[in-house]
């Protein structure tokens, strides 16, 4: 039943679910409903416009930290959409909030949190970018504030001995040790880690939270993630 949930969040009507897995329409409604899919009955007025660019700078930068750690550029036919899943359902809103533009689709199946964009030219470019046969760290990324932030949130974590871990071991070795020395001409200094991990020294991470401290007073941070930013641990 779950075919039916994913062809939905990949576009296809119900109608046409209905048709392609041999069920009625209410049988899709009903299978939606359960795994906790909110389906327009009516179908929505709005078209989202494939000319128009919804992503400026702020978005993109997001969009940037959100790729560099947990989010996910899948091409769908001749356009990309973007996927979040996460455990808690206020991670998922967070990371999603700035896309609901994208006419994003939420839903919980099993015991992960799953946001799905519809696909549009945007997320096509910006998976040119990211996607070769491997994801890529572009050589065009810029650290941010607002990028920085919600990488952290995604793939950062404190250790104990007050110092950020950063987990960039799916990417190769040369594009980790660009990410130390765009951190270093930050003034956070940090080194590459025999598991291809990032460690922010303790001075480092001091800067490294000042760095991101306006994009923390602009988004916030979901109660999910407040463990990271534990006050005696800084």
């Amino acid at each position: 039943m779950s075919g039916m949930v994913d062809d939905y969040l990949n576009g296809i009507n119900v109608p046409n679910i209905a048709r392609s897995h041999n069920r009625s329409t209410q049988t899709v409604y009903n299978t939606l409903k359960r795994f906790g899919v909110s389906p327009n009955r009516g179908g929505s007025n709005h078209v989202l416009d494939y000319n128009q660019s919804f992503l400026n700078d702020k978005r993109r930068n997001f969009l940037d930290g959100l790729i560099l750690s947990d989010g996910h550029l899948a091409q769908r036919g001749c356009n990309a959409q973007l996927e979040i899943g996460q455990q808690f359902q206020d991670c998922r809103d967070y990371f999603i909030a700035p896309f609901m533009e994208y006419q994003s689709v939420l839903s919980r199946y099993k015991n992960a949190y799953r946001a799905i964009t519809k696909c549009h030219p945007d997320f096509t470019q910006q998976r040119d970018r990211w996607y070769r046969d491997r994801k890529i760290i572009p050589s065009d990324l810029v650290l941010t504030p607002v990028l920085c932030l919600v990488w952290y949130l995604g793939d950062g974590n404190l250790k104990r001995s007050k110092s950020v871990r950063l987990a960039t071991c799916g990417f190769a070795e040369s594009e980790v040790r660009r990410m130390c020395t765009q951190l270093g001409e930050l003034g956070i200094t940090s080194n590459r880690q025999s598991d291809n991990t990032i460690y922010v020294t303790v001075s480092g991470t001091k800067k490294f939270f000042d760095f991101i401290a306006p994009a923390i007073h602009e988004f916030g941070v979901p109660k999910c993630y407040n463990y990271k930013f534990r006050v005696d641990y800084v």
